[in-house]
């Protein structure tokens, strides 16, 4: 786009956009900015009226499936496929990949899917990654802890550590 780029941002209330708004408008990509509450938001996104949203996908299972098989594979909700495709992308190929990988259960052979499905996204971007966000998490001494990395917090995996145990 040699002369830029124009597109409204759709954002919830409660993300902060204005550094990547900037850093945008430096590759002559410039957005307006349109917040709205997710009850307003949500029912606009899931009939495909939005034109750019930035949102968040986390995989809470710690397994790209979770993205695959909601975010990713074409809108098949009554085969537990696409619930979540806004976006409205569709590829029969990855959709195939997802649904095989799937029924592989030896560990090895899942990550190696999965992989081959992770490339093949990102030859067709039907996700634009822009911003990972961070968590940040602070545990008071005396306590034993390690977030995981889907950020689900587990009460069962806190600690306390007992004086004189390192």
């Amino acid at each position: 786009f040699p002369r830029g780029l124009e597109f409204v941002l759709e954002v919830r209330e409660g993300r902060e956009v204005g550094t990547l708004l900037d850093q945008l408008a430096e590759a002559g990509l410039r957005g307006t900015l349109r917040v709205s509450p997710w009850p307003e938001l949500y029912p606009r996104l899931a009939r495909g009226e939005v034109e750019v949203y930035l949102g968040a996908w986390q995989c809470s299972s710690g397994d790209a499936s979770d993205l695959f098989d909601h975010k990713l594979h074409s809108y098949q909700p009554r085969l537990g496929y696409g619930d979540a495709n806004s976006n409205g992308y569709s590829n029969p190929q990855l959709d195939a990949q997802i649904e095989a990988s799937g029924e592989i259960f030896t560990m090895a052979e899942r990550r190696r899917a999965l992989e081959e499905g992770v490339r093949a996204a990102m030859f067709d971007l039907p996700l634009v990654p822009l911003v990972v966000p961070y968590d940040a998490w602070a545990v008071r001494s005396g306590i034993d802890w390690r977030p995981r990395l889907g950020g689900l917090i587990l009460v069962s995996e806190i600690r306390r550590r007992f004086r004189g145990h390192a």
